[in-house]
């Protein structure tokens, strides 16, 4: 009798630790950055998840704005006080944007059709450490792709009077001044 039990309760450990359900939620990574995981186990990007905006990382966007003109503030939740923007505004070329940690100098090009294209290089002390595509999202957003990968890392905003760039990547975002 003794013996049945105990078949029974292993058994019963057994399907249930071959159970595994995916819980919907939000997760924070040992780094500090939040992710929005959905029910079905796949996690959000380029999307609003109630008043926090995911870039398209995968992490929440924080000091930035969103793509659709909302500003969100330090713990990634949107400020209504700030507004919506629907302005156009593009970055100073040529001169550098400086920030505590990293610079980034911004160039266009218009090609015959008008198209205006535009790219992004980032220092950290003196030495370039990388060379973005942007594609612009709206009047004042870009979306930033590794132009070696072909990935897509955040957001770059510029703000209404062009002397600031925040720059969204990972979960971060650095604010940089003309």
């Amino acid at each position: 009798m003794k013996k049945r039990w105990i078949s029974l309760i292993l058994a019963v450990m057994m399907a249930l630790a071959m159970c595994s359900t995916a819980f919907a939620g939000w997760e924070q990574y040992q780094s500090g950055e939040w992710a929005y995981r959905y029910g079905n186990g796949s996690y959000a990007a380029n999307t609003w998840i109630g008043n926090y905006y995911i870039g398209p990382d995968g992490t929440m966007v924080v000091n930035n704005y969103t793509p659709d003109g909302y500003w969100v503030g330090a713990s990634g939740a949107w400020e209504p006080r700030w507004g919506k923007r629907s302005d156009i505004t593009v970055p100073y070329t040529g001169g550098a944007y400086d920030g505590s940690i990293y610079s980034y100098k911004f160039e266009s090009e218009t090609y015959g059709s008008g198209v205006e294209h535009w790219s992004m290089d980032e220092y950290a002390f003196g030495s370039r450490t990388g060379h973005y595509e942007l594609y612009p999202l709206g009047g004042f957003c870009f979306e930033m792709m590794d132009i070696y990968s072909g990935t897509t890392l955040g957001y770059v905003s510029v703000s209404p009077d062009r002397g600031t760039v925040y720059v969204s990547c990972g979960g971060q975002t650095y604010r940089a001044v003309y």
